[in-house]
C-alpha cells in the first residue's frame, strides 16, 4: 500500500521524438531496489516505443547504476541518453 517510487516523462517539444526523464524514489523503494528495478525497466521500455530517445540528468552513483543497467549512455555533463534499439 505504499509508493515506491514515481517515474515520468516530459517531451521536449509538442512534436519532439525525445522526453526528459525523471524519478523520485521513496523510502519504502529504497528498501526494495530490485523491485522498483524491475518495474521500471517495463516502463522505460514502454516509453521507448513512443519516443526514441531518453534523456536526463544523473545525479546519484545508485542512479548510474540503474541507467547503466537500463543500458543508458553518459555524457561528461552527467546527462545520460537512452535509445531505442534498432
Amino acid at each position: 500500500g505504499q509508493a515506491l517510487c514515481f517515474l515520468g516523462f516530459v517531451p521536449v517539444t509538442l512534436v519532439s521524438d525525445s522526453a526528459y526523464m525523471w524519478m523520485w524514489v521513496s523510502p519504502a523503494g529504497q528498501s526494495h531496489p530490485f523491485l522498483v528495478a524491475r518495474h521500471s525497466r517495463a516502463v522505460v521500455r514502454s516509453a521507448l516505443d513512443r519516443w526514441p530517445t531518453i534523456i536526463g540528468n544523473c545525479l546519484t552513483r545508485q542512479a548510474v547504476q540503474w541507467l547503466s543497467w537500463l543500458g543508458a549512455d553518459f555524457l561528461p555533463s552527467g546527462q545520460f541518453e537512452l535509445r531505442r534499439a534498432a
